[in-house]
């Protein structure tokens, strides 16, 4: 109920779309950005006070990954404008610390836009970790599996996978994608 009153939704008008566009990202953007647990919280307490204020936390919280989010995309769309889309048909984008909790939402959004794989790596503290998003038509699992060697780690599944690289080895991570 607190965090329906923070978003504005009349609960006797509740339906899927408040849930999954109104109260969902909220509960989620706090895993995202600093502490899963709020959400948690927020769900299990009787604390009528405590989940006012959980829920004005959350609301932040999903503002403040809305800005992130933002940040990147716009900074993976520069990136893109400099890209060959001709010759590269898997997009594999790097930035200096970005947030890992946010790239994959961003490579979702990249995916939905120029329908091809894309993967976003985040370099931080000299290790690039990175967050992949496919097509159906484009095994990313299989294809991070032909580049293993070049991979610190990775798991995933046919249409999302996440990995760890050294920088040093992104330019052929490129390449044999794109291959």
């Amino acid at each position: 109920n607190a965090l329906m009153e923070v978003c504005g939704i009349d609960s006797s008008k509740i339906n899927a779309g408040k849930i999954g566009f109104g109260i969902g990202p909220r509960l989620n953007a706090a895993g995202r950005v600093s502490r899963a647990d709020y959400g948690v919280e927020l769900l299990i307490t009787q604390d009528v006070e405590r989940a006012k204020e959980l829920a004005i936390n959350l609301d932040t919280e999903n503002s403040h990954r809305q800005t992130i989010e933002k940040d990147i995309q716009t900074a993976a769309e520069k990136l893109i404008s400099e890209i060959d889309l001709n010759t590269n048909k898997v997009l594999v984008l790097t930035g200096e610390n970005w947030h890992p909790g946010v790239i994959g939402i961003v490579a979702s959004r990249l995916v939905e836009k120029y329908y091809r794989p894309v993967i976003m790596i985040s370099i931080r503290e000299g290790v690039g970790k990175a967050s992949c998003r496919s097509i159906p038509a484009f095994d990313i699992y299989n294809a991070l599996c032909q580049c293993s060697d070049l991979l610190v780690q990775f798991g995933g599944h046919h249409q999302a996978a996440g990995l760890s690289v050294m920088p040093e080895h992104i330019d052929e991570l490129i390449s044999r994608m794109n291959k």
